[in-house]
Order: C-alpha cells, then structure tokens, then sequence
C-alpha cells in the first residue's frame, strides 16, 4: 500500500521523543508539548469584569431620585420628604451617591415650597 507523505510524518513523530517533535516550532511554543492541557485559559480569568446585578438598595436609591425629581413639579411636601427620607436609607445603607443626590433636590424641593406657598396664598 501507498502511503502519504503526512502519514509518514506522523509515525515518524510518534516514534521520537517529544522534545525532539518541536523542532520547527517558534521559540515562545518551546516549553509546551503535545500532553500539555490549555483548558485553564478556556476557563473565567480571575480580576476580569462581570456585570453585578442591581441590588435592591442602589434600587432604593433610584426610586428616592425619582420621588425627587417629580417633587420639584408636583406636591413638593410629599415627594420631597419621602424622597430625603428615602434617600437617607439608600445613603446611609450603601448607595451613596444616589442617596445624597435624591436628599439633595428633595430638600431643594422643600425649601422652595415652604419658600413660594406663602407668596401663592
């Protein structure tokens, strides 16, 4: 029977010892050979990012902005105060920016109602 040149090839790189089948490779591939396993760079790198689920507390925290934002155009007195008391839970439980932000224009809010209502009247 005929044979082919890369079946040639092959008996006769399995019949030499493993250093000397990687001969023609480059130089960076020299300390690996055919047993070596790579699954572990298939895997998850450890220190690389992966998105986080929102938490119900930075969910708090963007419920007291809301409540802030609409009480600067509607009951002031309601929204404004349930927003700083919101916002100081989500402050005070880990979402600190948008806990000060809520708290902020809930005051804002506040202070401009009890600023202007006596002017309305």
């Amino acid at each position: 029977m005929f044979e082919d040149d890369d079946q040639k090839r092959l008996k006769e790189k399995s019949s030499e010892p493993a250093s000397d089948r990687h001969r023609d490779r480059p130089k960076w591939d020299e300390d690996f050979d055919d047993d070596s396993e790579f699954s572990t760079e298939l895997g998850r790198v450890s220190g690389a990012y992966t998105p986080q689920a929102v938490s119900g507390i930075k969910i708090t925290g963007w419920v007291a902005l809301a409540l802030a934002v609409i009480s600067l155009f509607a009951y002031p007195g309601v929204f404004g105060s349930a927003a700083v008391l919101i916002g100081l839970y989500a402050f005070v439980r880990g979402s600190r920016s948008l806990g000060g932000w809520a708290m902020v224009i809930g005051v804002i809010a506040l202070v401009a109602y009890w600023v202007f209502a006596p002017l309305t009247m």
